[in-house]
């Protein structure tokens, strides 16, 4: 806007998490991200928390328009126990699966030692989905704890919803979240999730209902939830159905029509 000298055009900003918390935070980006924020004609964000988060960090006087992530419910659904054509995972295994880009944020350490206690008590195989940074240091840490033939590294898949449809558990205790579409996604699936309470993903799973939140380093806790669930076939489907829920208040046929009224509202003003 300011580049073509016009206010005939508007600019409407979407904030989606470590574009702010991480990277716009950054003395390197601070100075434009800030100034793309204070310039937009309109700005949503997709949590209460990332709202809170800009305003203070950037010192956003303006209004920011809070619309949630979504799924397409009819996209993301349990699609039946298909274990018996993925030869990696055992008929009677329980699985802990998480999907990310392998950020230190991430805390995927953290997962591996929940996984390490969980999997001394019930049969189970935890799947990490993804790929980035912290990928060679999982690995060793993998290694070391000798879980070479529980934990599948299985890179980046393009249709993640045959291994959501064998989850029993989705694991996502990030340092922080800015919504968590991919705890969504599985919530969609049927499959509980075990996240953290800083950030926008307690905006997201109902604490005891679809899933449960905890402090990012309580490993007892988390280890304690996950087994609480993997050793309770009723809590399991439970949790699942009240996790399908969930999401369908998310529901992408519920939040679009909400972004296309503000798109409105933001061009006619």
């Amino acid at each position: 806007k300011k580049i073509i000298g016009s206010s005939k055009i508007k600019f409407i900003t979407t904030l989606h998490g470590t574009d702010i918390t991480l990277v716009g935070n950054h003395e390197s980006f601070y100075r434009i991200t800030k100034f793309s924020i204070e310039e937009s004609d309109g700005i949503t964000c997709v949590s209460n928390y990332l709202k809170e988060t800009t305003a203070k960090i950037f010192k956003i006087n303006k209004e920011m328009e809070v619309i949630y992530n979504f799924v397409d419910t009819e996209k993301y659904k349990r699609a039946g126990d298909n274990r018996r054509n993925i030869n990696f995972i055992d008929k009677d295994d329980k699985v802990i699966t998480h999907i990310s880009n392998f950020r230190p944020v991430k805390r995927i350490e953290n997962i591996v030692k929940v996984f390490c206690s969980v999997s001394k008590m019930v049969k189970s195989k935890l799947l990490l989905i993804g790929d980035g940074p912290d990928i060679c240091k999982i690995r060793s840490m993998v290694n070391e704890l000798n879980l070479q033939n529980k934990v599948l590294f299985l890179g980046i898949q393009e249709n993640i919803i045959p291994l959501l449809s064998i989850s029993d558990v989705y694991m996502l205790p990030s340092k922080s979240e800015g919504f968590g579409l991919s705890a969504l996604e599985a919530l969609s699936c049927e499959v509980p999730v075990i996240g953290t309470n800083a950030g926008g993903l307690k905006e997201v799973i109902e604490n005891g209902k679809s899933g449960f939140i905890f402090n990012p380093e309580d490993i007892d806790s988390m280890s304690e939830a996950a087994l609480r669930i993997l050793s309770n076939a009723d809590i399991r489907v439970k949790m699942g159905v009240e996790a399908r829920k969930r999401a369908k208040l998310f529901d992408s046929k519920l939040i679009v029509p909400r972004y296309l009224k503000y798109y409105e509202k933001i061009l006619v003003s």
